[in-house]
């Protein structure tokens, strides 16, 4: 009887302190901000490269005093720790910082923090919370009498750093795998290609096969479509993963050698696209007919997979994975002894991405 009572006190103890903490939270979450803290990179750095990093801070309600900004660097960069000091921001004044940082080495997948300490303006913040007017308003300014004197801030800039392309923002247009199967003679690395890391080879079978069956059955019902869109089902992005899928079953092949399956799955990509409106896909569209020309290569078919490349290309030439493309044409330029069109394909390639470390070596390499 007694540990039921002591369970029973202890579940009403419990309830009350959540919900304590709930409409504490709830009062702490309306408080006004008191600062903004931002940071990006000035350029596109490389290894051991000096690169700016622009920190700002904003005084949002109040002045910051005594601020002190810091940037936390992966292990290895110089300087270890670059920080500054500033005696008071206005309120309603942004500073910029700015921070001259050298990578030591690649990481493919990290990331630059940025923090700040300064006095939280707490008066400021009590007279502008007292000018909303809120019901729970001196509930508000309790709850920052209680924060620490000193407040604290943090950001950060995820990015990737590569040895063969420097360093850059994460996104789609990153491909990372090279195939120096059939790297020419002279040059550093093999033609690029794009491996999607995200969809296993087993989600990809099944996306496939999924979409598969809802074609059939939206052929067999043509009202099927209009009831999944009433239902909230995209067909549009079904479409996508399938594409998608296919793609992952086909760079899976490629890389297992078998050349012939390459090329046919990359069909059934292509038939499939063709569903699509032109401009769809774009990024998907370009790495298909990449993969399929690295196929033809592999086969020893030069012709047809100079064609695939400049399709390729021609999709959208100002898509930032041309640069790949161009790449891998003028590699296969050099393959074929045509190194007048490979200098001319690479410097169109170096003018997407000045910073691509990799394909300056090797036009500087096929110059002498």
């Amino acid at each position: 009887m007694l540990k039921r009572y002591c369970r029973r006190l202890f579940s009403l103890w419990l309830f009350l302190t959540l919900l304590t903490t709930a409409s504490v939270s709830a009062y702490t979450d309306g408080i006004p901000e008191w600062y903004r803290l931002s940071a990006i990179l000035a350029a596109t750095p490389e290894v051991d490269r000096p690169i700016e990093v622009l920190a700002s801070l904003t005084a949002i309600t109040g002045d910051l005093q005594d601020v002190h900004i810091k940037l936390l660097l992966p292990p290895g960069w110089a300087p270890a720790s670059p920080s500054e000091d500033l005696a008071i921001l206005k309120a309603g004044q942004t500073r910029v910082f700015r921070f001259s940082i050298k990578a030591a080495s690649p990481l493919p997948n990290a990331s630059i923090g940025c923090c700040f300490t300064a006095k939280v303006p707490k008066t400021a913040l009590a007279e502008k919370i007292r000018s909303m007017k809120l019901p729970e308003g001196e509930l508000m300014i309790k709850a920052v009498e209680r924060w620490s004197d000193l407040g604290t801030g943090y950001t950060d800039i995820s990015f990737a750093l590569f040895a063969e392309e420097g360093f850059f923002p994460i996104g789609n247009d990153m491909w990372t795998l090279y195939d120096d199967r059939l790297k020419p003679k002279g040059m550093l690395r093999g033609p690029s290609l794009y491996k999607n890391e995200v969809i296993t080879i087993h989600q990809a079978e099944i996306d496939v096969q999924m979409y598969s069956r809802l074609q059939k059955e939206l052929v067999a019902n043509p009202s099927l479509a209009e009831q999944l869109k009433q239902s909230g089902v995209d067909i549009g992005r079904k479409q996508g993963d399938a594409l998608n899928a296919f793609l992952v079953l086909g760079t899976d092949a490629f890389l297992r050698g078998e050349f012939p399956q390459v090329l046919s799955i990359m069909e059934r990509l292509e038939a499939e696209s063709k569903r699509c409106p032109p401009d769809h896909f774009i990024d998907l569209r370009i790495a298909a007919a990449n993969l399929r020309a690295l196929a033809r290569w592999s086969n020893g078919d030069h012709r047809e997979a100079e064609t695939l490349l400049r399709d390729a290309f021609y999709q959208n030439r100002k898509n930032p994975v041309q640069r790949y493309v161009l790449r891998n044409l003028g590699l296969l330029m050099i393959d074929k002894g045509d190194k007048g069109t490979a200098r001319e394909m690479f410097r169109l390639a170096l003018e997407m991405k000045p910073s691509f470390t990799l394909l300056a070596q090797e036009s500087a390499h096929i110059k002498k």
